[in-house]
């Protein structure tokens, strides 16, 4: 990843927050703190990233991969447990109370769901199964994914300007 990154910058910070907002695996945690990084030239050397256009493409990414991932729940979340729900243990009993918790508290499970990991990656296919207003989850999930992108900039980049570059 660091290479991909290394090589690529901007469109690579971009297409991974895009995946990894599509219930890839993918840390973010890792990708942006090497983002903050990549913004310093202790890092980056003499071509360092713009620290506000890395969290604005993360901040971006994020959301385009997370409304891929809801449409994917709101089109084809009842379909895929169908034909898959067996295999991990899901039935539309399980997809019913589903919707009933997040028609309570959605939007809440929206806004803080997308600081905690794992849980951040796959809220938008709940989302998108309990049919959540598309507009309301795009501002949601914008503003969370912005914050946490910028803390995970931020932070990196203040260790690695301490730490590493000469003053």
């Amino acid at each position: 990843m660091q290479n991909f990154i290394q090589q690529h910058g901007y469109l690579a910070l971009f297409l991974l927050a895009i995946v990894e907002s599509m219930c890839v695996p993918i840390p973010s945690e890792v990708t942006f703190a090497f983002g903050g990084a990549m913004c310093t030239t202790a890092i980056a050397g003499d071509n360092p990233l713009n620290i506000v256009v890395v969290i604005a493409l993360g901040a971006f990414g994020s959301l385009v991969g997370s409304v891929i991932a809801y449409e994917v729940g709101r089109y084809a979340g009842r379909p895929i447990v169908d034909k898959y729900g067996k295999w991990v243990l899901l039935t539309h009993k399980d997809l019913d109370a589903s919707e009933r918790w997040f028609a309570k508290w959605g939007d809440l499970s929206v806004f803080l769901g997308r600081v905690i990991p794992v849980v951040r990656t796959v809220i938008s296919v709940p989302a998108g199964l309990a049919k959540m207003r598309r507009g309301h989850f795009a501002v949601l999930t914008t503003l969370r994914s912005e914050e946490h992108t910028s803390e995970l900039q931020s932070h990196l980049n203040l260790v690695c300007r301490l730490l590493l570059e000469k003053k």
